[in-house]
């Protein structure tokens, strides 16, 4: 359940589509700000393998960014699901935010779950995992519960702009740039590090099977 809290943070704050949190890979952080100097603030670079998009075209890599303390000014929250993924190094394997997990019965409710499993949560799964997050951390009803989808985090940092009237300058700093800047083309992961990301991915098998052979 804490991978599955975690995960709804991170796409919270990064703004992202629950289908990309399977496919995208953490880069490195940094605290530099616009003025060269040293602050708290962090910021995490990461890279989503290909963007959500009807047309081929547009399904291309790009980057993303995710301020690491989040709105209450607090990284333990991130700390913490590193250590679910593995820590850094360990997500750099995965790939992925949301981790899947074994229960009895194949039951989706991460609340079941039984071990972690290295792989990305996907599709029904994830659905179901952030339903039941959700309805067990707000006290939903079933059908507050149903209203949930992988796509509400996207929304929710909009959400807050709108909530507290902020102007639209702000407002876009605070999410609704990545559908604007991320998509510059200048932007776009080079060729050398895409191909060093999927040789990773494509090392996975090998790396995890060997201790059962």
């Amino acid at each position: 359940m804490v991978n599955i809290v975690g995960g709804f943070l991170f796409t919270a704050y990064a703004c992202m589509r629950g289908e990309q949190s399977g496919n995208c890979s953490f880069s490195f952080e940094t605290s530099l700000s616009r003025d060269g100097r040293f602050k708290g603030e962090q910021m995490l670079h990461c890279m989503v393998f290909r963007e959500k998009s009807p047309k081929n075209s547009s399904a291309i890599p790009r980057p993303f960014w995710m301020c690491v303390r989040g709105i209450r000014g607090d990284r333990r929250w991130f700390n913490r699901q590193l250590l679910t993924l593995g820590g850094m190094e360990g997500q750099r394997h995965v790939k992925c935010v949301y981790r899947d997990f074994d229960a009895l019965n194949n039951s989706h409710d991460p609340s079941k779950a039984t071990k972690p499993l290295l792989c990305p949560l996907l599709e029904v799964k994830l659905l179901r995992g952030v339903q039941v997050m959700i309805k067990t951390a707000c006290n939903f009803s079933l059908g507050e519960q149903l209203r949930i989808t992988v796509h509400s985090s996207r929304h929710f940092m909009p959400y807050c702009c709108a909530s507290s009237k902020e102007p639209a300058t702000r407002a876009v700093e605070c999410g609704r740039w990545s559908s604007s800047t991320a998509q510059m083309h200048d932007l776009i992961p080079s060729e050398l590090r895409q191909a060093k990301e999927a040789e990773k991915v494509g090392n996975l098998l090998g790396k995890y099977s060997a201790p059962l052979k």
